[in-house]
């Protein structure tokens, strides 16, 4: 049998025996599960987004928490929740009151804002007019932060942000108990001088 016979025979044997091997390893280690870009105790990455109805204004992440921007270091920092939805999903219109109702509660030290994922402002006007809100919206409509960024697979999403901007709650899907757990978290940024208490629910 010939060098190069051989040669092209163990190049082949990897190929297919490799993918085989690395398959068993992921199934033996568990990392066949969902993986996602976001987790607690990441901090979330700045980004932008246009208001809706803000005739042009835009927000910024940094305006509220985390490393703040050049012109708003004066600007005390906020826990921030934000929720993303899209005028076609049915749980969100379901946790949309829930969460306003809750953010009554939660003072001007928390804000909350909705992140329209993938809808044009006309789907957004037709869907305001039948299901109103005050909660304030900010529009997403070709999916760069909401997906591309944070890799929003599943509606509702919602995630709960400290002072310094790190997630301290994520809920993927609608819960009744959503609220609940937000509220507590919140209670306990408000109670203890250290900020380590934090609730998974991936």
């Amino acid at each position: 049998m010939s060098r190069k016979y051989l040669l092209v025979l163990v190049i082949a044997i990897a190929i297919f025996v490799g993918p085989q091997m690395t398959m068993a390893s992921d199934e033996a280690t568990g990392s066949t599960e969902t993986k996602y870009k976001i987790s607690v105790g990441d901090t979330l990455t700045p980004f932008m987004l246009k208001e809706y109805g803000g005739k042009g204004s835009y927000f910024a992440l940094r305006g509220y928490c985390g490393e703040p921007r050049k012109n708003s270091y004066n600007k005390p920092r906020k826990t921030v929740v934000l929720s993303f939805f899209a005028t076609w999903c049915q749980p969100c219109k379901k946790e949309i009151p829930e969460l306003e109702e809750a953010a009554k509660s939660w003072g001007d030290d928390v804000e909350v804002f909705l992140i329209s994922v993938g809808d044009k402002k006309a789907l957004l006007d037709k869907w305001i007019t039948e299901y109103p809100t005050e909660l304030k919206i900010l529009q997403d409509p070709y999916k760069s932060t909401s997906v591309e960024r944070y890799e929003i697979k599943s509606l509702p999403t919602i995630l709960l942000l400290d002072e310094q901007s790190v997630v301290k709650y994520i809920k993927r899907g609608y819960s009744e108990e959503t609220m609940s757990e937000i509220n507590l978290l919140i209670t306990s940024f408000n109670e203890e001088t250290n900020d380590s208490a934090t609730i998974s629910t991936e």
